[in-house]
């Protein structure tokens, strides 16, 4: 296999992954002349779709592609969009997984069908495959057993399937990696009722390290937090611990600039820590209109009123204004109760409402007399 071996060299194999491939038992069993016809066909079909860096990392991972004829490829591409993928999706879901291109389509329909039984939808689990095609790869029995793992750790199986379709890698996850990072985030201060709530609200916490989760927190009581104040936020936020502290500075730069001090900043974030979040023209835009009627003394009082859309704060003031009430700080909780017990009390719809007092088109008139 000499010339078979000089060949892949050619096109960007290392001596070592040149042998792994020739030594592969499918290709092993062909003849040298045959497997050179072979390798230079699929390459170069392959390399219409993949650059050739690609193409070397992905017939390291399968050699066996180099068994396959063009047509057959052709068919599972085929295949595969027919199933609700996109050619492109098809196309990076094998880059990452080229046993994909091995997979009959019989099997993975099964899969689906299987995946169907444990919870997930259609649309759902080719969600989750576009995310984490490997899953393609487990066995249902693997899955399931997975499945009775996550349940052990503190989990529902209604919350496995919803944690599992955000971060469907978590299949992949090693199970005492995972109790052991349960153990770890306990260590810096939580229960482990925080740590499965904190998960289900934002998975990725399963794929940051403990040592940036660390870091995070210094951080954060090096802006003026206490350790206390950290945890408490990233329980109500833990996604806090995907941001970097470059972004987190940024934000409080930016509520600075709109005329608060730094610990009013503080103040504002340990209350709702969702504000890291919010863009910040956004907040601009509530806190500007707020101050134009007069209640801004509302964001310390309670800072989750910011969570509500300026659309709806305006849509709700002038409806009282309309209605000859006047909104001041005595009764400005009318404009930020829920929605439900808003519409049962005073029996308008919040489409009707936002329909009838426009917030945009009160901006394009306030532009026009400026």
């Amino acid at each position: 296999m000499e010339i078979v071996k000089k060949y892949l060299i050619k096109l960007g194999y290392s001596d070592e992954d040149s042998n792994i491939v020739i030594a592969s038992d499918v290709l092993s069993k062909s003849s040298e002349e045959t497997l050179l016809k072979n390798i230079e066909e699929i390459f170069n079909f392959l390399n219409l779709l993949y650059t050739k860096d690609e193409i070397v990392k992905m017939t390291k991972k399968f050699p066996a592609l180099y068994s396959y004829s063009i047509e057959n490829i052709k068919q599972k591409i085929d295949d595969l969009i027919s199933l609700g993928y996109t050619k492109n999706e098809v196309i990076k879901m094998a880059k990452s997984n080229p046993s994909l291109y091995g997979y009959s389509i019989e099997n993975i329909k099964q899969k689906i069908n299987d995946l169907i039984e444990l919870g997930y939808t259609e649309d759902e689990i080719i969600k989750m495959t576009k995310k984490f095609p490997a899953l393609y790869s487990y066995s249902i029995e693997n899955i399931k057993n997975k499945i009775n793992d996550l349940i052990s750790l503190g989990y529902t199986k209604n919350e496995v399937i919803k944690i599992t379709k955000s971060v469907p890698s978590l299949y992949g996850y090693d199970i005492e990696n995972m109790k052991q990072k349960i153990d770890d985030i306990m260590n810096l201060g939580y229960t482990r009722k925080d740590v499965i709530n904190m998960t289900m609200k934002a998975s990725l916490i399963y794929t940051i390290s403990i040592e940036n989760m660390k870091q995070k927190i210094e951080d954060l009581i090096s802006l003026g937090y206490k350790r206390e104040d950290v945890i408490n936020m990233t329980k109500q936020m833990p996604t806090i611990y995907g941001y970097s502290i470059e972004s987190i500075k940024q934000k409080v730069e930016d509520l600075i600039s709109l005329g608060y001090t730094k610990e009013e900043v503080i103040i504002l974030t340990k209350q709702l820590p969702s504000l890291y979040g919010y863009n910040i023209e956004n907040i601009k835009q509530k806190i500007n209109y707020l101050r134009e009627i007069k209640l801004e003394e509302v964001i310390f009082m309670n800072p989750k009123n910011l969570m509500q859309s300026v659309d709806l704060t305006y849509a709700r003031y002038e409806y009282f204004k309309n209605d000859g009430v006047v909104i001041n700080m005595e009764n400005y909780v009318k404009i930020f109760i829920g929605n439900d017990k808003f519409e049962k009390q005073f029996n308008i719809k919040k489409s009707e409402l936002l329909k009838l007092y426009n917030y945009q088109d009160y901006l394009e008139q306030k532009q026009k007399i400026a």
